[in-house]
């Protein structure tokens, strides 16, 4: 099973590539969409080498949660604590975003292993900004106290428009998340899935793990909590969380695997369903994949069925025909399938950027094909050089 990494790989690419480039800087404008919604936009100018902008955006909260000018409560505190003078706010943030902040390069270490380690921590601006609420109840426990102003029943946001509710108390912090699902087939694979997650955390291994339980009806510390949210077609996990989960380096940890905790649920079932899409179509058992993490983030992109099937192949095929012959099946190649495997998976592929524009072009102007071929002539046997 994969945990996602709370670092953005493209976030931290450009950062490197930025640094190496500081004599002959060029113009940097990115969009990037991350799994939940999450958007970031950096920028960075030639003639001001030593400055980058980020900008991120959240989705829409659910309305029991609560929100301070589009961000999680505390967010803004807890981004001026982490980053300190490596950063400013600018007031007002980037139109069509929450938060905008100025990074000064000049300001990186000296040290290359603390400039990494910088570099990041910038690229975790995701973890800081959605985890700020989260954090301030666990620091608590880890100190055996409750903060002052915290209710019964916190809820916070881990998706759009869906919450996740905290019932904190000086000795431990109860974790609990309605699990929801649109499609049938996800909600049995949900279902199934966290039953082994709940029977697999009882292995001696995990002895010292949090203690999970799965249930079909909400759990009794949910009472009070609005009807809307516990519409949960896939039952509610809990997690209790002791003071020694949260000691020191754990604390980080714990945050952004609670944050992501639906998210990694989501990409499981995903692969289960890509793994039978392919073995009924191929007729074989996997394909191989390279860069894990990044196929991880891209599969939480994509929304609906055939898509995250035909991701599957594209990701983990190092052959062009099995490409364009999974291609064939839709009827029109989406935009996201072009420009955001193009850009975010590149690296994780045995084919170079415009090789695989150039396949995906070539299926897309005959989308409306029904093909059987399985070979394509073009530069898609080239090997990934950027």
């Amino acid at each position: 099973m994969i945990l996602l990494e709370g670092p953005s790989r493209v976030l931290q690419q450009i950062f490197q590539n930025r640094l190496k480039n500081m004599e002959k800087p060029a113009e940097v404008d990115f969009h990037l969409i991350e799994f939940d919604d999450i958007r970031f936009h950096i920028q960075a100018s030639a003639k001001d080498p030593q400055h980058i902008l980020l900008s991120i955006a959240v989705p829409p909260p659910p309305p029991e949660t609560v929100f301070d000018r589009g961000l999680p409560f505390g967010a803004l505190e807890a981004v001026k604590a982490a980053y300190g003078s490596l950063i400013q706010v600018i007031e007002p943030p980037e139109s069509g975003f929450h938060l905008t902040i100025q990074i000064d390069v000049t300001k990186l270490a000296a040290n290359e292993a603390e400039r990494v380690q910088q570099m990041t921590k910038l690229a975790s601006l995701r973890t800081v900004v959605l985890g700020a609420p989260l954090r301030v109840i666990l620091k608590h426990l880890g100190n055996r106290t409750v903060a002052p102003d915290a209710d019964n029943l916190v809820a916070l946001m881990h998706r759009p428009k869906q919450s996740y509710f905290l019932i904190p108390q000086p000795e431990k912090v109860t974790v609990v998340f309605p699990m929801r699902y649109k499609d049938s087939n996800d909600v049995v694979l949900a279902t199934s899935f966290l039953q082994e997650f709940m029977e697999a955390r009882r292995s001696a291994g995990l002895s010292t793990a949090p203690p999970c339980l799965w249930a079909p009806t909400p759990p009794l510390e949910l009472k009070g909590a609005p009807a809307h949210a516990l519409d949960a077609n896939s039952g509610f996990v809990s997690f209790v969380i002791f003071p020694r989960h949260v000691e020191g380096e754990k604390l980080d940890r714990i945050v952004w695997n609670l944050s992501t905790f639906y998210a990694y649920v989501s990409y499981h079932i995903k692969v289960r369903i890509s793994n039978n899409f392919c073995r009924s179509l191929f007729g074989c058992k996997s394909f191989s994949c390279g860069d894990t993490q990044t196929l991880a983030r891209a599969y939480l992109i994509m929304r609906s069925y055939n898509s995250l099937a035909i991701a599957y192949v594209i990701t983990h095929s190092c052959e062009a025909s099995l490409i364009r012959y999974s291609l064939s099946f839709l009827e029109v190649v989406p935009e996201v399938l072009l420009w955001s495997f193009c850009s975010s998976l590149r690296r994780s592929m045995k084919f170079n950027h415009f090789a695989l524009c150039a396949v995906f072009k070539s299926v897309h102007a005959h989308s409306n094909e029904k093909t059987s071929e399985h070979t394509y002539s073009g530069t898609g046997e080239s090997e990934a050089g950027s």
